[in-house]
């Protein structure tokens, strides 16, 4: 009887510790999976060469899963992003620059 304690509680520890529901967040500025050209036309097509907005590519890996970006804690986009495997573009979209002075 012991023994069957003993084990259930480790197997129980260790399904607790392969639940991780810890948020991820991963910055990047890298445009190499995107053509120039292509960020171009985006940047023109948003609205976001000005300097008061930047944009948002979502490009490889993204494979349906719920992406929720927010900015001064509104969200301002929310969808599930699949990449185009043609384009290498899953999504885009421009956003207010936020100017910080230290």
């Amino acid at each position: 009887m012991r023994i069957l304690v003993f084990i259930s509680i480790i197997i129980t520890s260790i399904g607790l510790q392969s639940c991780n529901s810890t948020v991820k967040s991963v910055y990047r500025n890298d445009f190499r999976s995107a053509s120039k050209n292509e960020v171009k036309i985006i940047q023109e097509e948003v609205g976001a060469t000005s300097s008061s907005k930047s944009i948002l590519i979502l490009t490889q890996n993204y494979k349906g899963e719920k992406i929720i970006i927010s900015q001064n804690g509104k969200v301002i986009f929310s969808e599930y992003p699949i990449t185009n495997l043609k384009s290498r573009i899953a999504n885009y979209f421009s956003v207010k620059k936020i100017w910080m002075f230290l």
